[in-house]
């Protein structure tokens, strides 16, 4: 690259006026003029959105003004939803709703009146609440209308109803039993013409239709021609005075509902001539408010947008101006800065290219660029230092690596690339992509299996660390060392690798071989080509201590084959030194003591046989005597169980015949006693019946009344007409119902009476049956006692047998196990034999000083005959009570065991090897 020449501009650029000045300054001289200008711009600004603030106020309060007429109009409309009902209806379940409303207008109309700013709305809030106060009291006087007209309904006219009714009733009735069909008749018109009249009156109070007065009136004129006809008609006294009472109450509630007739006229009066032309003022009034807030929010709103374009052109204007001045000034301080930055530029990228000899500009400026110079300057000096120190380290022989303080490689010197490139095709094998030319710029992990691991090691390092790798059949070993700049800061890591695999080669070479041999293989050797120095002498050393222990081995084996064979004469002949001399001497010793031990064996052994041949003779002939014992006792004993089975089965069949006749007498006693509950029984259905016959004639007598009221009911439904068809129909339903409760409870009345004559019948029988049944528990009482004596008797019988039994067994008992001692002695005097003539066989096998450890002829010849002697006894069998039978006696004792020889523990030899700490944390490639 070529280099540029870079003038010294350090004497023109620090007499300059800009040069002279810091940076920060520069830069508060370029911007100080836009502050002037923002300045001017934000007052106009500022002065422009107080103006707009105070037309956004006014619009804020036409706004609550708007609102707070709306609230009011819509207390109104809620108010009016409900006035209108109640006048029109009379409902009283909406009076409480209604006074809800009324305080709510009340209170919106309050919070208006306080909360509207403007005068002119202020004076109509008041209108209305004028016109609204005006409302409340002719409304006020409907509601005492209606509540007058509610109560003269309530406690005079609606009990006049009833008694008219009533009377019409009593008059039909009694007409009808009378037998006087006219009066009847008469009497059910003039209650039709009633019930229309009264059917209209409650039309007319609920609607206010003028038509149903005439209606009424029409009704009413019918209802007292009838009535005048039914006075004619009627002769009995007691009807008469009725009629009297009917015609008296007709006029008394017809003379109330004109006060009613006045009472509604008047509300409807109130509502249409005053409520409904209030409502129009008031609904204009609202209107108005409305209308007036609205446009005062126009002349507002077009006065605010008219101030607003105006703030927007001067605001423009400005910002235009502060552009202006701002590109100059910033264009003007930028090149006093990029300029001096752009020179120290270059002289940084020559020294990154090597080229120490360069010269840095502007050190004599006093602004943060000639501090920038002049670190510059000291960054020159510390390269051509860092210069050296690489050369220097591409020449020494140690493998050295350096990464950074993120584990990247920048640093591979000449010796680690050769080791490197010496064993890089062994490395492939465990690393497929590893490349000695790209491995600056690389990670160190790529030679890790646990990049994590190694990254938490390398990161914490605070002083050296050494490891081991392995990879591709190399081992190496790595010291890390991390490095730290002056202030502390972590720089990176200098790792030294060396490469041990010829020295591990070797090593394992010889751990190979003293394996074998802590094996018991001595016949491996260790090679001596290509060794020298420590490891020739070590090899040397190995292969004749393998040479020595080989031949102790082998004489150890023969001789020891030997022995196995039973040889106690065979000896170790050659000479040893030190430990190996000591384990001759002692192998000879233990033969020549075991030896000995055979021979007297064999003597005692045939001393023993002899005498367990006679003991075993003696037990065989008191085993005969015993076993005859036995069997007469045996025999004894089968007799007395025999008998003693006979008699335990009498007591038991006693004893089954007193447990059944024992059931038989709680049988009856229980049957008795039933016999006595079913009498009561019968007696408390019998009462229970009568009970339920009084309890049948009450019903027939409710469904002969509930006959009679469905009769008048169908009268007075047929009298109502078309309006009581379908109670005309409940009626005649009913009336058929209480008839088939009447034929019902007249058929189940006689089932009662016929019941309760089977259940005295029933009463007499039980009666008679549990007399018979206590003269039977009478008798089988009787027969128990009996019965209970003898199983008694006989279950003594049984006792005395089974005691005679008891001491026959026990004696059998004690003879048998006589018999079995007996015979358990003659079967260890014959195992005994047994076991002696096993011994001297086993003794034999060994071959002593003088010949084999031969028995003498007499103990062969007692050995034979204990063997062929008769055979032992058969085993005792008895029955219940005696032993049944014995299996063969286990044999007493067990050849002896041979005595253990103490060997002498042999020394190991230990090879120490020699390496390099090996640390954990370092893993294998």
């Amino acid at each position: 690259m070529r280099r540029e020449e870079i003038p010294d501009m350090s004497a023109t650029n620090s007499n300059s006026f800009l040069a002279r000045l810091s940076i920060i300054k520069r830069l508060w001289l370029a911007f100080g003029l836009l502050v002037v200008l923002l300045v001017a711009g934000f007052g106009f600004g500022g002065y422009s959105l107080l103006s707009t603030e105070a037309n956004v106020a006014d619009l804020a309060v036409i706004a609550n003004d708007t609102r707070l007429a709306k609230e009011v109009e819509g207390a109104i409309f809620n108010f009016r939803v409900y006035s209108r009902h109640y006048v029109f209806t009379g409902d009283p379940k909406v009076l409480p709703l209604l006074q809800e409303r009324r305080r709510e207008l009340n209170d919106r109309i309050a919070v208006a009146r306080t909360g509207i700013a403007d005068p002119v709305r202020q004076r109509m809030v008041a209108d209305i609440d004028g016109l609204v106060a005006t409302y409340f009291t002719n409304l006020d006087k409907i509601v005492d209308l209606r509540t007058r007209q509610d109560n003269l309904l309530r406690d005079r006219m609606e009990p006049q109803a009833q008694r008219i009714s009533s009377h019409f009733t009593e008059i039909k009735d009694q007409s009808a039993a009378d037998g006087v069909a006219s009066a009847s008749f008469t009497a059910s018109e003039a209650q039709e013409h009633w019930l229309l009249a009264r059917l209209i009156v409650s039309r007319f109070i609920t609607s206010g239709d003028g038509a149903a007065r005439a209606q009424v009136d029409a009704n009413v004129a019918e209802l007292r021609t009838h009535l005048e006809e039914l006075d004619g008609v009627l002769k009995d006294p007691q009807l008469r005075r009725s009629m009297t009472a009917l015609s008296e109450d007709i006029r008394a509630y017809f003379t109330d509902f004109q006060e009613v007739l006045a009472f509604t006229q008047e509300a409807v009066r109130l509502r249409d001539d005053i409520l409904v032309a209030l409502a129009e003022q008031i609904g204009r009034k609202t209107t108005e408010i409305a209308v007036s807030a609205q446009q005062s929010e126009l002349a507002l709103e077009a006065a605010t947008v008219k101030a607003v374009k105006t703030a927007i052109i001067i605001t423009l204007i400005l910002c235009a101006a502060s552009i202006m001045i701002g590109v100059i000034a910033a264009q003007v301080v930028a090149r006093s800065i990029t300029n001096p930055i752009g020179s120290l530029r270059k002289v940084m990228a020559d020294l990154t290219e090597g080229d120490l000899a360069v010269t840095v500009p502007y050190i004599g400026n006093a602004d943060e660029l000639g501090d920038m110079a002049r670190a510059v300057d000291a960054l020159k000096t510390v390269s051509v230092a860092a210069v050296r120190t690489r050369i220097g380290l591409d020449n020494v022989s140690a493998n050295i690596m350096m990464a950074d303080s993120q584990g990247i490689i920048v640093y591979m010197n000449k010796a680690i690339l050769a080791m490197f490139s010496t064993c890089e095709t062994d490395l492939r094998k465990s690393l497929p992509n590893f490349d000695v030319k790209s491995l600056i710029g690389t990670n160190i992990d790529v030679f890790h299996k646990d990049p994590s691991h190694q990254r938490r090691l390398l990161g914490g390092l605070t002083t050296s660390h050494k490891g081991i790798a392995k990879a591709g059949g190399h081992t190496f070993q790595v010291n890390a060392h991390p490095v730290f700049g002056q202030r502390g800061e972590r720089l990176g890591t200098i790792i030294e690798w060396r490469d041990l695999t010829d020295e591990i080669q070797i090593e394992d070479e010889i751990s190979s071989i003293v394996a074998g041999a802590v094996r018991g293989d001595f016949s491996s050797r260790v090679d001596l080509a290509g060794k020298s120095g420590f490891f020739l002498t070590v090899s040397e050393g190995i292969n004749k201590l393998a040479a020595n222990v080989s031949a102790v081995a082998e004489d150890l084996a023969v001789v020891l084959q030997s022995l196995s064979h039973g040889d106690l004469t065979c000896r170790i002949e050659k000479d040893y030194e030190g430990v190996f001399q000591r384990l001759k001497s002692d192998f000879n010793s233990t033969a020549e003591k075991l030896s000995d031990i055979v021979s007297r064996i064999s003597q005692s052994t045939a001393a023993i046989s002899e005498a367990a041949r006679e003991v075993s003779a003696g037990s065989l002939d008191l085993s005969e005597r015993t076993e005859q014992q036995a069997s007469s006792l045996e025999e004894t004993a089968a007799s007395m169980e025999e008998l003693a089975a006979t008699v335990r089965s009498n007591a038991d069949n006693a004893k089954q015949v007193n447990e059944v006749a024992s059931t038989a007498r709680t049988a009856a006693d229980r049957g008795s006693k039933v016999a006595g509950d079913a009498v009561d029984a019968m007696r408390r259905i019998d009462a229970s019946s009568q009970k339920i016959s009084d309890i049948i004639g009450v019903i027939d007598e409710i469904a002969f009344q509930t006959n009679l009221l469905a009769l008048n009911a169908a009268v007075e439904a047929a009298r109502a007409g078309d309006a009581g068809r379908g109670f005309a129909v409940v009626a005649q339903e009913v009336r058929t119902l209480a008839q088939r409760s009447a034929q019902a409870s007249k058929e189940i009345k006689a089932l009662i009476i016929d019941s309760n004559t089977q259940v005295r019948d029933g009463v007499e029988l039980v009666g008679a049956a549990g007399g018979a049944l206590s003269d039977i528990v009478a008798g089988v009482s009787r027969v128990a006692d009996l019965v209970a004596e003898i199983a008694r008797a006989t279950a003594e019988q049984a006792n005395g047998l089974d005691e005679i039994n008891g001491a026959v067994a026990q004696m059998d008992e004690m003879t048998q196990k006589n018999a079995a001692l007996v015979e358990e002695s003659s079967a260890a005097a014959r195992s005994m034999e047994g076991q002696a003539h096993d011994l001297g066989s086993l003794i034999s096998f060994f071959s002593v000083a003088g010949g084999l450890a031969q028995q003498d002829a007499g103990f062969a010849q007692a050995g034979h005959g204990g063997h062929g002697g008769s055979s032992r006894p058969a085993p005792l069998t008895v029955r219940k009570g005696v032993v049944q039978g014995r299996g063969a006696p286990a044999r007493v004792g067990a050849p002896p065991r041979a005595p253990d020889v103490k060997r002498p523990a042999a020394h190991a030899s230990t090879l120490r090897r020699v390496e390099t700490a090996d640390d954990p944390d370092w893993k294998e490639f």
